[in-house]
């Protein structure tokens, strides 16, 4: 056999290698992430300010929510479009 002939295959093989390779390393990395456990939504947390990017549904609320538990003492909100409303 030639070795002309050899090459495409030798390039699957190492393309087949590689993928393997970093599926692997996504699983694992993936695998550590979930390990950590995730104490801001457990613990209760405080701040002196709190901001509220505007845009997305409910996120006024959550600050407001915020202020009146007073978790937070001052809440910013930014990135008011002219027609949004409270």
């Amino acid at each position: 056999m030639k070795v002309h002939h050899l090459r495409p295959l030798a390039f699957l093989l190492a393309a087949m290698v590689a993928v393997i390779y970093l599926v692997n390393l996504v699983r694992k990395e993936a695998q550590h992430i979930e390990a950590v456990p995730v104490h801001s939504w457990i613990m209760d947390q405080r701040a002196d300010c709190g901001l509220v990017l505007t845009g997305g549904p409910g996120r006024l609320r959550e600050g407001f929510d915020l202020l009146v538990q007073k978790n937070i003492k001052k809440l910013i909100i930014s990135g008011v479009h002219p027609d949004a409303g409270l």
